[in-house]
């Protein structure tokens, strides 16, 4: 097997949505062992299965420069995908390159000094070169579009693998996913989200209730909701329980805070808060005209998020709030009676 035919073994078992995403970063990691390393056929599975952090995060800097890359959340999803490759030539199954040191660095605590994404977050973070994003700023399109990528292709592996009934880990990651794709479609708090029950999701209509309001989940997102409900029912037998919350771990304790998620969000955009999530979802909501009372009712966010996010609205359109207020007066219909 050639070192490019690995490369597209890979790019056969990514989602469609991921795809084009996806092939940018992985052939840049493969133009910088070929042309900066000297990688061919012969010697690249010996290289491979050497590889340190330190190699990737170079392959990282290449990539920074030669895409003129300035965003920290991109650079986190190039290191995603060179991690989905080691992951996937690892696999028991096809055993094309086994490197155990680095593939036991993924696994390690993020705090641990030995862990790929404790290394990998301390170059990020000492760039130059990329922008520093506060951590109460709302997401970019191009950063939740990376994130849904992520999410939908970290799914897609789990429900194709056979251990998610049988290790914490891929449960939880499975259940933070579906997680982050509801806050970033509905903008709802956390708390909100995780006090869902099982009673709130229609699986005939295709609805979930939050907070009293009844909303029509896109597809993809409630096809994979219902994956995950055959799951649970098939780990926790009290999952028929009216009163049970939708979202559990994975011994049916119910979730508490963000840190459930946290490490999910790190991994896919160097970020561990929802509040980049939440605020891009309410910006939306409020580009299409849904009101604030209506915003604040439905998500449980409080005025001090709903004013930035009205405020991020108004830069968006060049206008002043005295302005945008003036407009829309005029465009009542008294106002050419008057």
């Amino acid at each position: 097997m050639t070192f490019k035919e690995t490369i597209e073994l890979f790019m056969n078992q990514v989602s469609d949505s991921s795809y084009e995403i996806y092939k940018n970063k992985i052939m840049v990691f493969y133009k910088f062992l070929v042309s900066d390393k000297g990688i061919n056929d012969k010697s690249y599975k010996s290289y491979l299965e050497a590889m340190k952090t330190e190699e990737v995060i170079e392959s990282l800097n290449y990539y920074i420069i030669a895409n003129k890359i300035n965003s920290e959340s991109v650079a986190w999803h190039y290191i995603s995908v060179i991690k989905r490759y080691f992951l996937f030539i690892y696999d028991a199954e096809k055993l094309i390159i086994q490197n155990a040191n680095l593939i036991k660095s993924f696994s390690l605590s993020n705090d641990s000094k030995d862990s790929f994404t404790y290394k990998i977050k301390k170059e990020i973070f000492e760039s130059g070169d990329l922008e520093k994003k506060d951590s109460k700023t709302e997401l970019t399109q191009e950063e939740v579009e990376v994130l849904i990528s992520e999410c939908d292709q970290q799914i897609k592996e789990l429900l194709e693998g056979d251990s998610i009934l049988k290790y914490p880990s891929q449960y939880n990651d499975f259940v933070s996913c579906i997680i982050i794709k509801l806050l970033l479609f509905t903008g709802a708090k956390y708390q909100v989200i995780i006090n869902l029950r099982l009673s709130d999701l229609n699986l005939k209509q295709q609805i979930l209730r939050i907070n009293g309001y009844y909303i029509r989940l896109p597809i993809n997102l409630f096809t994979q909701l219902q994956e995950y409900v055959a799951i649970k029912k098939q780990m926790q037998s009290d999952c028929d329980n009216k009163d049970n919350f939708l979202f559990t771990r994975f011994d049916g304790e119910k979730l508490k805070g963000t840190s459930f998620i946290s490490d999910t969000l790190v991994q896919f955009t160097g970020r561990g808060d929802t509040t980049g999530i939440i605020k891009f979802a309410i910006i939306e909501m409020i580009k299409r005209g849904i009101n604030q009372s209506l915003i604040q009712d439905f998500t449980g966010n409080g005025s001090k998020i709903y004013d930035y996010c009205q405020s991020k609205v108004n830069e968006s359109k060049n206008l002043s709030v005295n302005r945008y207020l003036d407009s829309k007066l005029r465009s009542l219909e008294i106002y050419d009676l008057l």
